[in-house]
């Protein structure tokens, strides 16, 4: 599944699907994005092996051209059959994994989380700003299988 090229250091619009693979190829360039991706891949094999989670959603300062990304922010979208297990609840994802982890139950309004689909799209100010993006700027993410 390749993923569109870059403009102006963003994704173009939209949720774009891929393969860990794929975005190992494009975003992974240099010891410090290496040593994030690790931390992800690590993350992603703690949900393979030990959830019912077969994807989930990639957004950050690691999916841009930025060149000192400090984290890699990932969805999740709860499933209504509530098979998680509880420790997705509590472990502190960010020392562990470098990982932002963010939750959202779809079919709970108002439930745990924000809806991250719209905050993905949104890029960053400082970030927006230093690429004179134009004002309400969409910008796209990563849906990765796992």
């Amino acid at each position: 599944m390749p993923l569109p090229a870059l403009n102006q250091g963003i994704l173009p619009e939209g949720c774009h699907e891929c393969r860990l693979e794929d975005v190992e190829g494009i975003f992974c360039d240099g010891a410090l994005r290496q040593e994030l991706w690790a931390g992800f891949v690590r993350f992603a094999e703690y949900l393979r092996l030990g959830t019912s989670f077969r994807f989930l959603y990639l957004d950050g300062r690691f999916v841009t051209d930025e060149d000192w990304p400090d984290l890699i922010d990932v969805g999740l979208e709860l499933p209504e059959s509530r098979r998680y297990p509880p420790d997705l609840l509590m472990i502190d994802f960010k020392t562990r994994y470098g990982v932002n982890l963010l939750l959202y139950a779809p079919h709970r309004p108002g439930g745990p989380g924000r809806n991250f689909h719209e905050i993905f799209q949104i890029p960053e100010f400082g970030f927006a700003d230093r690429r004179r993006l134009p004002d309400f700027s969409r910008k796209g993410y990563l849906k990765v299988w796992l």
